[in-house]
């Protein structure tokens, strides 16, 4: 009989949830733990790549110290509200920091977020053949914490039709105030030349895209060369 009271006073009468008190210290030792999992080789410290880490570790700890940190740019006025659109030169990092956070904070409801990369969503977008795909690819592009990789370097879309599908997924994020998180290089000719980056979202999205990054992003420039020379 006690059994059966216990079973249904969990029922009714749930625990509270413990909130997850996450840390920027903390946080930085999963990091480097997953980070060796992930790509074979541990994170590489010196002052350059300390600078590149600290927003994110500040951002997802909702750290104060985020307002603070060099490497985020005062083009936008920061808040834990926004996402993140991280600029830098291609080869140094930018992904592999965003995929070791994708995979840390995969069981983590309150941070979770899944990533593409610019040309997979092109893909995903062109399989869609009828109403139902179109629907569940919606569903995952614009809802949802997202991170999108490598934009500016995608595809046209060729879906009954040429279709600049990034344009879309950008302002229905805006509109539904989906948090999004986006890394992306340096326009091509203009070297660590952010505001050029940002200038090339305009060039390819519109004008309405470009203003809307200002209200959507924190805006991050990630500094060193490419690792892959």
């Amino acid at each position: 009989m006690n059994q059966i009271h216990d079973y249904f006073d969990k029922i009714y009468n749930p625990e509270p949830k413990k909130e997850v008190k996450i840390t920027a210290n903390g946080l930085f030792s999963v990091f480097k733990r997953i980070f060796i999992e992930l790509n074979g080789k541990p994170f590489e410290l010196n002052e350059t790549t300390r600078e590149n880490i600290a927003p994110f570790l500040y951002y997802f700890s909702k750290d104060e110290k985020f307002f603070k940190c060099q490497n985020l740019t005062s083009l936008s006025n920061p808040s834990f509200d926004k996402g993140l659109l991280v600029v830098g030169d291609f080869g140094n990092g930018k992904t592999s920091v965003f995929k070791t956070f994708e995979d840390i904070f995969k069981y983590l409801p309150s941070h979770i977020f899944t990533g593409y990369t610019a040309n997979e969503v092109v893909t995903e977008f062109e399989k869609c053949s009828d109403e139902e795909l179109r629907r569940e690819f919606e569903r995952k592009m614009y809802k949802g914490r997202r991170y999108f990789d490598d934009l500016k370097t995608e595809r046209i879309a060729s879906n009954y039709g040429k279709v600049n599908i990034f344009k879309e997924i950008l302002e229905e994020r805006y509109n539904r105030k989906s948090i999004t998180y986006i890394s992306c290089n340096y326009k091509d000719g203009f070297p660590n030349d952010i505001n050029e980056a940002l200038k090339e979202f305009g060039e390819k999205y519109g004008g309405r895209v470009y203003d809307r990054l200002f209200e959507m992003f924190n805006i991050i420039e990630f500094k060193g060369k490419s690792f892959r020379i």
